[in-house]
């Protein structure tokens, strides 16, 4: 997630031991997935998918079948379609609880889960994932936690019309990751962040 390698070269290289340890396939293929949604192209990262899956689900490799999840749920978002995201994320979530997965870094998609469902108009799942969100981020050390429940505060705020709260956490948001090496998690939050400015007439900031 955060460029400090390439992610396509080693999963193309995962993919040449296919023929020796069918296993890493489902794996390889999930990071070309996600790399290649990362990097813009959405029609081959759809394709990858598309094979990764009934793989990792005739193996019941959990983890791969969640980040497609999460692939597909970022995509969803992407094109602006918030229910269906909200209706993945929601699906997601049910399946991490239901494995006991209490590290939310496994596969980080509270944030991504809180803005889908605010969009969709579903406050009350956005309150739960950010209230699962701090109550992790008070028992863990990293900071990824703490700034995806901020950045979902800031999406609750814009939709109940608080435009001075969204600012204040959207800020907190991006602070919290200074010096952490998440630079595409920032990103995304600066630019949520933009987006709600220019929408109520602040272009400038």
């Amino acid at each position: 997630r955060t460029r400090s390698m390439p992610l396509i070269g080693v999963a193309d290289r995962l993919l040449t031991l296919v023929d020796h340890i069918p296993l890493v396939e489902p794996f390889a293929r999930t990071l070309r997935s996600y790399e290649l949604l990362e990097l813009g192209d959405d029609e081959q990262s759809e394709a990858e998918q598309a094979r990764a899956r009934p793989i990792a689900s005739s193996y019941r490799i959990w983890l791969c079948l969640l980040w497609l999840d999460h692939v597909e749920g970022m995509r969803s978002l992407r094109r602006g379609q918030f229910r269906s995201a909200s209706d993945l994320y929601l699906g997601l979530e049910e399946r991490y609880r239901s494995l006991g997965v209490g590290e939310p870094c496994v596969v980080p998609f509270g944030r991504h889960a809180a803005l889908a469902h605010s969009r969709a108009g579903r406050l009350e799942d956005a309150e739960r994932l950010v209230a699962w969100l701090d109550e992790r981020a008070h028992a863990l050390p990293c900071c990824w936690p703490a700034a995806g429940a901020a950045a979902g505060r800031a999406e609750l705020a814009v939709a109940r019309g608080d435009l001075a709260t969204a600012d204040e956490q959207y800020r907190t948001a991006v602070e919290l990751l200074v010096g952490v090496s998440l630079p595409l998690e920032q990103a995304e939050i600066a630019i949520e962040h933009g987006t709600v400015l220019r929408h109520h007439g602040r272009p400038r900031e």
